[in-house]
This record gives C-alpha cells, sequence and structure tokens, in this order.
C-alpha cells in the first residue's frame, strides 16, 4: 500500500495529500519513504493547498515528530502570505506544529500573533491554549497576544477541560506573566475538574503556579491529594513537581511526601532519574515544612479552614 502510494502521489490533488499525511498522523504510522513522499509533492503544489489542507499537513508531520525543514520551510512561507485567509483553528494548528517540531520561525509566529489576535473573538479553548502554549513552547513574547487570550480564556472558562487549563497555565508561567484573573479561573477550573486530570496535568498546573510563586491553597491541598490518590501512574517528574510547589511556597504536605517518597525509591534508579526530578525532591524534602512542621509561609490557620471545609 505505502508503495502504491508513493507512486500515485503525484496525482494526487492537495486535499489527497493533507489526507494521507492525516491518516498516517492518527495511525502513528511512522512510514519515511511515504512521509517524504508526501512532503515533496506537497513542496510542489502547496500554493494550491487551501487554509485547511495547509495545517493539517503542519498538523500531521508534527504529530509524527518528523521533521521535514523543506516542507517547514515552504508551509511558513504560504502560511504567512495567506495568514489573513486562515480561521484560528487554522493558525493555532500551524503555531502548535513548529512548537512541537522545536522550530522557533519568528517571521511566522509574529504573523500567526498578529491574525490571532485579531481573530480573538472567534478563539475557542484549544485554539486559546495551544496558541499560548505554542508562543511560550518557542520563548516568543508578544505582549498585547497574550493579555488578550487572558481576557478570553476568563470569558470561556467553562469550555476548558484539563489539558487547556494545563497549558494556558504553563504557558502563562513560562513567560512570567501572572495575570491574576486567569490563575483565578484556572484554579477555580481545575477543583472543579480535578478528578479528570492526568498526573502530567496536575504536574504542569502546580509548576505554573510554583514558578509565579501563587500561593491558592485549595488548590494546593486538591492536586496534593489527586498526586497522592494517582502515585502509581505518576512519573518522578510529575511528583517531583508537586513536591517542588509544595516546597517552593514552604507549604508542610506530609501525604504528598510520603506518596513521592514511595514512588521516588521506586523510580530513582530507573531511567526517569533525570538530575532536574532527583533535586526538585531534594529541595522538597530539605525544605521547611516537608517533614511535618509547621508551615512557614501561610498562617496554619488557613491550612486548618481550608482541610475543615474540604473534609
Amino acid at each position: 500500500l505505502s508503495q502504491a502510494s508513493q507512486r500515485k502521489l503525484l496525482e494526487f490533488r492537495p486535499q489527497g495529500l493533507a489526507n494521507s499525511a492525516w491518516s498516517l498522523a492518527t495511525l502513528l504510522y511512522h512510514d519515511r519513504p511515504l512521509l517524504d513522499a508526501i512532503a515533496l509533492a506537497a513542496i510542489a503544489t502547496l500554493g494550491e493547498f487551501g487554509p485547511q489542507e495547509i495545517s493539517s499537513t503542519a498538523w500531521s508531520f508534527a504529530k509524527l515528530a518528523f521533521l521535514h525543514l523543506p516542507l517547514c520551510e515552504a508551509v511558513a512561507g504560504v502560511s504567512i502570505a495567506r495568514a489573513g485567509q486562515m480561521a484560528s483553528q487554522n493558525l493555532a494548528n500551524i503555531a502548535w506544529s513548529f512548537a512541537a517540531l522545536l522550530l522557533p520561525h519568528v517571521p511566522l509566529l509574529q504573523a500567526v500573533s498578529y491574525e490571532v489576535l485579531l481573530k480573538i473573538s472567534n478563539c475557542d479553548a484549544q485554539e486559546l491554549s495551544n496558541t499560548a502554549w505554542a508562543l511560550a513552547k518557542l520563548g516568543l513574547m508578544h505582549r498585547p497576544l497574550f493579555d488578550a487570550i487572558a481576557d478570553s480564556a476568563v470569558q470561556r472558562a467553562p469550555q476548558f477541560i484539563p489539558q487547556n487549563l494545563a497549558n494556558t497555565a504553563w504557558a502563562f508561567a513560562a513567560l512570567g506573566l501572572a495575570n491574576a484573573p486567569l490563575l483565578h479561573v484556572v484554579s477555580s477550573a481545575a477543583l472543579r475538574l480535578i478528578d479528570e486530570f492526568s498526573p502530567q496535568q496536575i504536574a504542569n498546573t502546580a509548576w505554573a503556579f510554583a514558578t509565579l510563586i501563587v500561593c491558592d491553597m485549595r488548590l494546593l491541598i486538591n492536586i496534593s491529594r489527586a498526586a497522592v490518590r494517582m502515585q502509581q501512574q505518576c512519573s518522578l517528574q510529575d511528583l517531583a513537581t508537586v513536591a517542588w510547589w509544595f516546597s517552593t511556597l514552604l507549604v508542610a504536605g506530609l501525604p504528598l511526601m510520603r506518596a513521592a517518597s514511595r514512588s521516588g525509591q521506586r523510580l530513582l534508579l530507573s531511567a526517569e532519574a533525570l538530575p532536574q526530578n532527583s533535586a526538585n525532591l531534594a529541595q522538597a524534602y530539605g525544605s521547611p515544612g516537608a517533614c511535618g512542621e509547621s508551615p512557614a509561609a501561610v498562617p496554619p490557620t488557613a491550612c486548618l479552614s481550608v482541610l475543615q471545609e474540604l473534609d
């Protein structure tokens, strides 16, 4: 099938090429010769591609982590030229694709940022979070756009699923943007959906609030409980990140520390035991309050009142 497709590719129209790449990506099927052939055929006819076909092709190659630089350059060029014709979903997917491949194409990202800002009222939760994540992943600060994303996210908070919440919080923290209204709605939504969070989403949210040095006791306690419940599914990095939030705020979190200790013993000698994970755990255990002493940064009465209300 692969060889037959390669022979027929030159006869494919843009939609056929985009659909072929999308099918491979959806199946996570890595066929390098076929992907190379699709890329070359797409480059030759990219001027005929519509916005959906351009963004779908970019997304497919990124989903498969298949870096084809000539195709990426061609996608960037046509996307810059036709950004004004693209819907917010197309723009978000293209930005996500370049970020997933770690390609900081500044002219493309600037064009995407400009157009997304113009179309911000049309963006849904996933488009907002994907755009924020992509720009932050590549280190591009566009303050007007991030302010607009924050305002829109506050308005659309009920539409956000855990992945949207975690990615948005991570993006703002990665760029050092402590937007109080946004963090408030992220916290409120996370509390409501905490049982639906994956270990990585819990860790990313914890990392964001720790990086911005935000003390949100209700979220902190519930993230701790979720991490303890899911300790068998958590990686060392996930547990180390959550424990690091506690240590950053000097808050006692004994059940979490015990869970981190048990899982840490299991994982420290594994391939997951990266130096940063070990360092985060070491910092957490070395901080005041890690072994059960009174919290140093938060009044004990605040911890007690929240715990009583939650229980």
